[in-house]
Parts: structure tokens; C-alpha cells; sequence
């Protein structure tokens, strides 16, 4: 009973910890995980999705096989596995796999955006645009850490530009048009297409959160008319 309540204590810990982005604390957690359960499915795939987010590809990849060799065709499985080749420049594996993807599960959350990324790795240009977009995005967020938000937002702005995949980009412009712009509407127009290819907790938030603060905004104004 105490193992079990540990691990779900674990697993909670880890999760958070990979959804705010620290994911050297989540790889260590999932590979605790891993160590008390190693038979268990969903580790393997955990841990090379830390690797991915931290730009580890070789790392990541033979742990995804391994868990689709392991327990079969699964929609996060395959789908991770043309994540990581699309992130790792790998255009015509990536373009396999998503489309594996797709067969296996048509009604999976998040199947507009791969549908979007098979036309982009289909295309020899279309795929380069997408590779310098991740590079923009990369620098973007560099930016934001060094507090220089109007360069940060340019570089999402072309991130977006260049890849209209690239949820986390078009997530992060929205984000900064609304914090730092204070262009609310705009901010949800972003909003609203990034949620349309996947729908994703933290981008739902965002809208609410936005909503909150037109609500505000309008709250102030009838104030001042006053």
C-alpha cells in the first residue's frame, strides 16, 4: 500500500514537473519510476520524451521503439516517434510515422496538427521552414529568459510564420500578445488556432485566462465612462 501511494506521489511529481518544462528533474523521477516497475509500459516512453525536450535524440529514439516493439502500435507511442524525428530533421520518417499515426487512431486528440505536419514533411522546403521555426522558437524562449520580450516575440511571430504546426510557438506568441502587448484579441485569435490543431490543458487555460482579463479590461473602461 506505502509502494503504491509512493509511486503515485512519484508520478504526480513527474508529471508536473515535465508539463513546467524541468524536464531534467522529470527524467530522474520517471527513472525511478522505471527502476521500481521496469516490466511496466509507459517508463520507457516517459523518459525519452525528458530526452526529447531536452533535444536528446539519440537518447530518445531506441527507448521509443523498444516500447512500440514492446506493447504494439499505440497512438502516443507512434505519434512520439514522428515528433522526434520531425524535431530531429528526420523529414521522411517523421512524415511515416505521423501518417502510422493517424491510421491507427483517426479520432485521437491532436490528429490536425499531424495532418498539417505530413503536408510540411512532404515538402523538402516546406520541412526546412519548419526546422529554422524551431531554431526561432528556441530563440525565443532564450530571449524571454534574458528579459528581452520584443525580440522574444518577433522570434515567435516567424516561428509561427514559418511553421503553423508549431503549437508550442503560436502558444507562446499568443501568450506574449497578451502579457506584453496587452493585444488581447489578437492573443485569442492565436489562441483559438492553436487549440483547433490540439487541444492541449495549458492553451485552454490561456483562453480562460484571457477571457479573465478582457472581462477586466471592460470592467475599467465602464469605470472611466463613469
Amino acid at each position: 500500500m506505502f509502494d503504491q501511494l509512493r509511486n503515485k506521489f512519484l508520478s504526480r511529481r513527474a508529471l508536473n514537473a515535465y508539463t513546467a518544462g524541468d524536464y531534467q528533474t522529470a527524467l530522474t523521477l520517471f527513472k525511478e519510476l522505471r527502476d521500481k516497475s521496469p516490466s511496466q509500459a509507459g517508463h520507457g516512453h516517459n523518459i525519452a520524451l525528458c530526452y526529447l525536450g531536452m533535444g536528446m535524440y539519440e537518447e530518445a529514439e531506441p527507448l521509443l521503439l523498444q516500447e512500440l516493439e514492446q506493447f504494439g502500435d499505440h497512438f502516443p507511442r507512434i505519434r512520439a516517434l514522428g515528433d522526434l524525428y520531425y524535431a530531429w530533421g528526420k523529414r521522411e520518417k517523421a512524415g511515416e510515422y505521423y501518417r502510422r499515426a493517424i491510421e491507427d487512431s483517426p479520432e485521437e486528440e491532436g490528429v490536425r496538427q499531424l495532418e498539417l505536419r505530413i503536408q510540411i514533411c512532404g515538402s523538402e522546403d516546406g520541412f526546412a521552414r519548419a526546422q529554422e521555426a524551431a531554431a526561432r522558437y528556441q530563440e525565443g524562449n532564450e530571449l524571454l529568459a534574458s528579459d528581452k520580450p520584443d525580440e522574444a516575440l518577433d522570434a515567435f511571430s516567424e516561428a509561427v510564420q514559418l511553421d503553423p504546426s508549431n503549437v508550442q510557438a503560436m502558444n507562446n506568441y499568443a501568450t506574449m500578445l497578451m502579457n506584453h502587448r496587452k493585444d488581447v484579441d489578437q492573443a485569442v485569435s492565436y489562441f483559438e488556432k492553436a487549440l483547433a490543431l490540439h487541444n492541449i490543458p495549458a492553451i485552454r487555460l490561456n483562453i480562460q485566462r484571457a477571457a479573465e482579463f478582457q472581462a477586466e479590461q471592460e470592467k475599467k473602461r465602464k469605470k472611466g465612462r463613469n
